[in-house]
């Protein structure tokens, strides 16, 4: 839409008589508006955008007259979106393009997650810590594929894991401990390959430990403590050689230690106890020479206890008890002077160990 106007005066000068129009001056003004519209049969958004250019011109001749002419122009455009612009959360509102944290923690929340938080694509923290959230983990998490950091830990979040999560392959952090989550470990897990901590502990979680874990190259922290997992320790994770903490105590896993774990030569923390877990205790456990705490009580393994475990020159605390071991503690251990305490059985249990060091406690 075009609209004209035009006002003439006489300018107040002389000059040579030309039959030339001058142009003394010219003016913009634009506005910008925009609106958003929802169909609501198929959910998809339009956004129309018009902007109005005003031109103001101002011409003289040489004889002295001016003339101002005003041309507006509008000018219309649509596109159509799947995302909208905004999205509310937990009663604020958030602009989709340009929210990349959220934290929410510890806010007394209620109710289940939303959906709609899969439209915040942006996002690469996310916290939600510390509520009372209730309802499942939404499967649309799988849509923040630049999210680095979540944390949906000490909610009361029932469901499954949803395998949509091996999707978030920018993911180091993925916490979602102290919950009611059920079901199994999904083993798209192994996809973000970047993690580096899987904090799931305190849930009730069943099934087998994914043995895909062992193909994180990243990985450093490994906590499944206290659910219900049942199976063997995959003997993959001792391909995680960046591992430095694993805590699986708390399942009802069964088999052996495998001896793939000495392959793990960062680790600190191993936690195996209470489980279901039999047989020797591997030599190869001798190797972790990081190793500070070491907790293989309240099982059914059996055998004498490796020399090698003497190796564990910066071991601070380890615990035997509740086996069927026999034999004595190494006594190289003795000498460690970072050793706090050594837990074994003691007579009259029918599985007595002998124990050398001051640091031993009988259970």
């Amino acid at each position: 839409m075009i609209i004209l106007g035009s006002t003439k005066r006489h300018a107040a000068w002389t000059a040579p008589l030309l039959f030339l129009w001058l142009m003394l001056s010219q003016v913009v003004t634009a506005s910008l508006n925009t609106t958003t519209t929802v169909d609501p049969e198929d959910g998809n958004y339009t956004i129309t955008t018009t902007i109005i250019t005003t031109t103001i011109t101002t011409t003289c001749s040489a004889d002295g007259e001016c003339e101002t002419r005003h041309d507006t122009i509008s000018t219309t455009s649509e596109r159509m979106s799947l995302t909208p612009p905004t999205v509310e959360l937990f009663n604020v509102t958030y602009d989709v393009a340009t929210t990349v944290e959220l934290d929410r923690g510890s806010e007394g929340l209620t109710g289940t997650i939303p959906t709609t938080i899969g439209w915040l694509t942006a996002l690469t923290r996310l916290s939600l810590f510390g509520n009372e959230l209730t309802g499942g983990v939404p499967t649309e998490l799988g849509l923040l594929t630049n999210l680095q950091e979540l944390s949906f830990s000490r909610n009361s979040l029932t469901g499954t894991l949803p395998s949509e999560v091996g999707c978030l392959s920018a993911m180091t952090n993925i916490g979602i401990r102290d919950n009611r989550l059920s079901g199994l470990i999904p083993s798209q897990v192994a996809s973000m390959v970047a993690l580096m901590e899987l904090n799931l502990y305190n849930n009730n979680l069943n099934g087998p430990i994914p043995s895909e874990l062992g193909l994180l190259t990243a990985f450093t922290r490994l906590s499944l403590w206290d659910n219900s997992l049942t199976g063997n320790m995959p003997t993959e994770l001792g391909l995680s050689t960046t591992l430095q903490f694993v805590g699986l105590y708390g399942n009802a896993l069964i088999g052996s230690i495998p001896s793939e774990i000495g392959l793990m030569t960062d680790l600190t923390t191993l936690g195996l106890g209470p489980n279901f877990l039999r047989g020797e205790i591997p030599s190869e456990l001798g190797l972790l020479s990081k190793l500070t705490a070491l907790g293989l009580h309240e099982n059914n393994l059996s055998g004498s206890i490796p020399d090698e475990l003497g190796l564990l020159t910066v071991l601070g605390s380890m615990s035997l008890n509740d086996n069927q071991l026999v034999g004595s503690v190494p006594i190289d251990l003795c000498a460690n002077p970072d050793l706090a305490w050594i837990r074994v059985d003691c007579a009259p249990d029918p599985f007595p160990i002998q124990c050398p060091c001051n640091e031993c406690q009988c259970v």
